[in-house]
């Protein structure tokens, strides 16, 4: 069975540091040749320590608003509604839970004004009994995302973060400063909407593959490619690993309820986190998820217990999760398709098709 090491641990440092370092420029930074990083690298990818680096795409940027949903289903249906998840042109990112609520947390990001349609469709798979109930959450800023920071790992004893120091961080916090987001869609075409497609699928492969599937040029590409980094249409780069052979063996979702002055305290302070997390600031708190070990996660909300009037807390079935390729074929002539048939109408028909 593979094994995390002292290398592996600086590999992913590395990449963390520079995802878009090409061979040689992270074979210097490790100590290895750049053959030897790459069967390395290789290796990692087939034991199934690294996934891949994914592109992190802000959809603000692309005139599309982040919808959260949490949706009660009975065990016989869950299989159903994951189909309609991998049927929907605009879900982002699906995963089974257990709580208040018993089912999924699906992110979705919809074409500006178009909520209404996601809510349609629910309503129905409730007329249809799929889903119970739905409790739908609309963000109320830009998420402020974590990547893991492997430098507070250590080999044979484990994850050391020294969480009194983080929560005096929350005490005498950094002013707290939004993102500013500017929509660029009128800006981009078809082309810009394929490359954001592989980009989001692995960066760690050839270039001239990603442009092949891309259909452009290399040169092309990555022209494109730092167009697309100036205008914050990507916004980072998610390295995605087997985190359970760094201990990590919880997946939770924290939905809690304080102030919009606590929210900002705390998001403040998630940057300091070493666990990949997302933060989404909601009208009556904020909604926390987050991969951590058993020991960090129980450290982590004593400390938020102090600034959140209730918490409910989420399991997630971490085996279960689906993170989706951007879908570049909703654009078209420079718009978002958002009509009732292709977000509402063309699903039912094949749920109800494939029921009968």
């Amino acid at each position: 069975m593979a094994s995390i090491d002292a290398l592996t641990l600086t590999i992913l440092t590395a990449l963390g540091k520079n995802p878009k370092a090409l061979l040689g420029t992270l074979s210097r930074e490790v100590g290895l040749s750049p053959v030897s990083l790459k069967k390395r690298i290789e290796r990692m990818l087939s034991d199934k320590l690294l996934y891949g680096v994914s592109a992190r795409i802000n959809p603000f940027t692309l005139g599309l608003k982040i919808v959260l949903v949490f949706v009660e289903a009975s065990p016989d249906k869950l299989a159903l509604f994951e189909r309609i998840c991998d049927l929907h042109p605009y879900t982002h990112y699906r995963v089974r839970c257990f709580g208040p609520i018993n089912g999924f947390f699906v992110v979705f990001y919809l074409p500006i004004d178009t909520t209404y349609l996601l809510i349609d469709l629910l309503e129905e798979l409730s007329k249809d009994n799929i889903i119970e109930r739905w409790v739908l959450e609309t963000p109320t800023s830009f998420p402020i995302g974590c990547e893991a920071d492997y430098s507070f790992y250590e080999l044979g004893v484990g994850w050391k973060f020294n969480w009194d120091e983080w929560a005096k961080s929350i005490e005498h916090p950094e002013p707290f400063e939004p993102k500013k987001e500017k929509n660029v869609l009128s800006l981009l075409d078809k082309v810009d909407m394929q490359i954001l497609r592989e980009l989001s699928r692995n960066i760690l492969r050839r270039r001239s593959e990603i442009a092949k599937a891309a259909g452009v040029e290399l040169y092309h590409l990555d022209k494109r490619w730092k167009r697309l980094e100036d205008l914050s249409v990507i916004e980072g780069y998610r390295i995605l690993v087997g985190m359970h052979f760094l201990q990590i063996t919880s997946y939770v979702l924290l939905k809690c309820k304080c102030s919009m002055r606590n929210s900002m305290r705390i998001a403040s302070a998630i940057s300091k986190l070493p666990f990949q997390s997302t933060f989404f600031f909601t009208s009556d708190g904020f909604i926390l998820y987050i991969m951590t070990t058993s020991l960090d996660y129980s450290l982590l909300t004593s400390i938020l217990r102090k600034y959140c009037e209730k918490i409910e807390v989420y399991w997630c079935d971490y085996h279960s999760s689906l993170r989706y390729y951007f879908y570049d074929e909703a654009f078209s002539d420079g718009l978002w398709r958002s009509d009732i048939d292709f977000m509402v109408n063309s699903i039912l028909r094949k749920i109800r098709e494939e029921a009968k």
